[in-house]
Formats: C-alpha cells, structure tokens, sequence
C-alpha cells in the first residue's frame, strides 16, 4: 500500500481538499477507496493523475483493483453510479452515469438511446464512442478518440491536454 500512500501524499501536495482527505483518512477498505476514485470529483482527480503521471501505476491499478473494474463493480452515489475500466477491450454497453476509461485498446463504448453518460478517457486510450443518447466526453492527455453520433443524440468532446492539479502536459 506504500505506492497509495504516496498518491496521498502527491495529492495533498498538489492541494487534495481538506474534506477529501478526511474522506481519504477514513477509508480502510479497497472497496472504500474506490468509491472515493469514482465519485464525481474523485472521477477527475483519478482521470488526471493517470493521464498525466502523477498517481498510481497502470500495473499497481490492475493488480490491487482489478476486482472492481471491467464490469465487475458499480459504485452507487447520491443519485448516480459509476464504473471503471482498466486495460479492456471489446464492446461496452453503458449503464451508468459516469465511466473512467484508462488505458483501454480497441474498446468501443455503446450509449443508448434516451441515456446519459459522462465518459472520462485517460492513459493512452484508443477508443469509440456510439453514442445514441447524450454524452459528455473528457478527454485527458493523448487518446485516440473516435465519437459517432446516431440519431437524435448530442456528444461534446472536452479535450484535457494539461493536468489541472499540477501543469504537466502529455
């Protein structure tokens, strides 16, 4: 847990939110953890540090969270839920409010008709969205991203080339 610990400490350095780190402080479980990263700040948060290289490892990710990823886990919030993805591929029904897609290849995500879905991109990502609903896309760093709109659907495309919590680029 030391690689945690030092995103903890890189976070606060980088001005993590006194309520975050009380919520941080208080977490003791890796279920607890998650639905911190997921929420709809922490979402961000995460999104950022994965995208520009300053939070945790891809392989740290996919070892000690894997079983809350790809499907496995839904976060539930007040009033929304939330997902993640880690390293996958292949087609993705959404079904929630918000989905952190990191270092996925080759993974197409289907938004349905009448659903909305904020969609963050990060880690290198190649990735296509259908998108039959309404979709909010932010795209951090360097991802190849390909949005198709069908129907009566709208997508805006929010491009993040620079961390917001400590100026680096990709």
């Amino acid at each position: 847990m030391e690689k945690i610990l030092q995103f903890k400490r890189n976070a606060t350095v980088l001005g993590l939110c006194g309520e975050y780190k009380k919520k941080w402080d208080d977490c003791d479980t890796r279920q607890g953890l998650v639905d911190m990263a997921l929420d709809s700040n922490g979402i961000e948060f995460m999104a950022d540090s994965i995208a520009f290289g300053w939070g945790l490892p891809k392989d740290f990710l996919l070892k000690e969270f894997s079983d809350y990823a790809n499907g496995a886990y839904q976060c539930h919030e007040e009033g929304y839920t939330s997902e993640m993805y880690l390293s996958a591929h292949g087609t993705l029904k959404a079904c929630t409010s918000l989905l952190l897609i990191a270092y996925c290849d080759g993974l197409k995500i289907e938004i349905p008709e009448h659903a909305f879905c904020r969609v963050y991109v990060c880690g290198c990502g190649k990735v296509l969205i259908e998108n039959k609903g309404r979709c909010e896309l932010y795209d951090y760093g360097v991802n190849e991203v390909k949005c198709i709109d069908c129907g009566d659907s709208s997508i805006s495309h929010n491009k993040i080339p620079t961390s917001k919590w400590c100026g680096c680029q990709r």
